[in-house]
């Protein structure tokens, strides 16, 4: 079995800085402000980005923080905190990026629960949706924000919800931990079912499960089981949910992602030897992943609609990659770690 211990806590604190938390319209926030300034846009939005990050209110010189999911342009234009989490007693926190909805209308999230303000409990963890558009004003605003998944066991986490590829399989994938196994789970988007448990793995030394992506067509769904030293990407068959392939890297993989209709590739970035990098393999037993060196710290990798390109965060930018080469471009300035690139 393999041996793994906990994301290396230069990862903890990154998402610890920059996840977001759960939106409740009714928390009365004003005058929120990103964590780093939007890039203005000057045309009508087009949100083709989301991730999750704070946003912050000030009031009789106090400065509080909240976290917030936003979305933006592609190039980080139009930038827009879209869903704002209500202080409360038992902090909550969204985890990881946020992903798109197969038509683009929708967002799904993973909420966490944290302890706040010497609170000792914590708040049960939720898969949660919300739908996005662009008002008459241009700006991108949410609206119908429903749970899909709940918990009432306040020890079991949450993670990595993500939405397949097409809407006629119309799902959520996520994997959960409650210390002593980790599982990987399947629920309708509709949330008036009960998840299908998929995969479950002892978490003894650590072991860890994550970052379920759908193939383009849905027929596939991989996922990681990741150690300090080493991982495997396990790749099931979605119609009897039989392991199909199993690809083994070395390192710890953080953001794995299938590439869009017209490619057949994962990406994902490896931490070993001191830094992250960005690999490319191809999603079939034996496939040997290549990196081409590019980016130390290239953390969460999401393709382009056409899979022209990678997006990834190094060092507080966002950067395209094109795949397969060290070819690199910058965005822009961001504040986050992770994002997800509408299809």
């Amino acid at each position: 079995m393999h041996k793994v211990l906990s994301i290396s806590s230069a990862m903890i604190l990154a998402i610890a800085l920059f996840a977001g938390c759960q939106q409740d319209p009714s928390s009365g926030i004003t005058q929120p402000m990103p964590l780093k300034a939007p890039v203005s846009g000057t045309t009508t939005a087009n949100p083709a980005l989301v991730w999750s990050g704070y946003v912050y209110t000030k009031s009789h010189g106090q400065t509080t923080q909240y976290s917030a999911i936003f979305v933006g342009d592609s190039n980080l234009a139009n930038s827009t905190s879209v869903q704002v989490a209500k202080d409360w007693i038992g902090a909550v926190a969204f985890d990881g990026a946020p992903g798109w909805s197969p038509t683009g209308s929708s967002i799904c999230l993973t909420q966490r629960g944290y302890p706040q303000n010497g609170n000792t409990g914590t708040v049960p963890d939720t898969i949660k949706a919300f739908d996005i558009s662009v008002n008459s004003s241009g700006v991108p605003v949410a609206s119908n924000l429903r749970t899909i998944v709940g918990l009432a066991d306040q020890t079991v986490r949450m993670n990595n919800a993500f939405w397949s590829s097409t809407t006629t399989m119309g799902k959520i994938a996520y994997s959960t931990a409650d210390g002593s196994t980790n599982s990987v789970y399947v629920v309708d988007q509709s949330g008036l079912t009960a998840p299908s448990k998929i995969y479950s793995y002892d978490a003894t030394g650590g072991v860890k499960l994550g970052d379920p992506t759908w193939n383009p067509d849905d027929s596939k769904l991989a996922f990681i089981r990741t150690s300090s030293t080493a991982s495997t990407i396990l790749i099931y068959n979605t119609s009897d949910w039989s392991l199909a392939d199993t690809i083994d890297v070395s390192g710890q993989i953080f953001g794995l992602e299938w590439s869009r209709s017209g490619m057949n590739k994962l990406a994902f970035s490896v931490y070993a030897s001191g830094s992250y990098h960005l690999y490319y393999c191809d999603p079939s037993t034996g496939a040997t992943p290549t990196t081409n060196s590019v980016a130390s710290n290239a953390g969460y990798p999401t393709w382009s609609p056409n899979n022209s390109s990678v997006m990834y965060v190094n060092a507080g930018t966002l950067y395209k990659n094109v795949p397969g080469t060290s070819t690199a471009a910058s965005v822009g300035s961001f504040g986050s770690v992770g994002v997800k690139w509408k299809r």
